[in-house]
């Protein structure tokens, strides 16, 4: 992956990360289709084990950046689990996200440990 730029807004250096993976010849709408998706199930994932996050957080974007590059490859092949060309057989991964469960879990239950800001009132 590219450098990261400190002024780059995590979703443009996620998109620029995707291009450098995939290559030139890759389409940028197609690209950040795959970026919106990856980043939806992330989020639903998160949800699933409490979190109220509306982004992802940064520690996970590597998540969605392979989220992204495997959807996209796999473009044209959608619903299948395997296919077979010219002698190069290919089995795809029915869900993705399960291989990053437990970053996901981690980074969740990572909130939840973290102190909240709140008021103490003393009577």
């Amino acid at each position: 992956m590219g450098v990261v730029d400190v002024n780059d807004t995590p979703k443009n250096s996620i998109l620029e990360d995707v291009k450098t993976l995939l290559g030139a010849e890759a389409a940028e709408e197609q690209i950040e289709v795959s970026i919106a998706l990856a980043t939806s199930s992330v989020l639903n994932r998160m949800k699933r084990y409490g979190s109220d996050k509306t982004e992802v957080p940064e520690d996970l974007n590597f998540i969605v950046i392979e989220l992204a590059v495997a959807r996209y490859n796999r473009i044209g092949s959608e619903g299948m689990s395997s296919e077979s060309i010219e002698g190069l057989s290919t089995s795809y991964i029915s869900n993705l996200l399960d291989q990053y469960d437990s970053d996901i879990r981690a980074a969740v239950s990572e909130d939840f440990k973290r102190p909240k800001k709140g008021k103490v009132k003393f009577i």
